[in-house]
């Protein structure tokens, strides 16, 4: 197939090659980077969101039960 191809044929298809295929392999790089990125921002915000909420449970626990323990005396 190749033997009966123009010359500028087959340079096109050779700088085609070169050019896409490092651009596609960056592109696929910085799809797992970003999406590797993204996740582990998203675990550190939830990270963060579970120690507000258990601090605003061990606040509210206590509080909770002295109100509980003045109804009842």
């Amino acid at each position: 197939m190749f033997k009966t191809m123009k010359l500028g044929k087959k340079l096109l298809i050779a700088f085609l090659l070169v050019g896409v295929t490092p651009a596609i392999l960056v592109g696929i790089a910085a799809v797992w980077e970003a999406s590797s990125a993204l996740s582990a921002q998203a675990f550190n915000q939830l990270e963060g969101v579970r120690g507000i909420k258990k601090a605003q449970i061990e606040l509210a626990v206590p509080q909770r039960c002295c109100s509980v323990e003045h109804f009842f005396h």
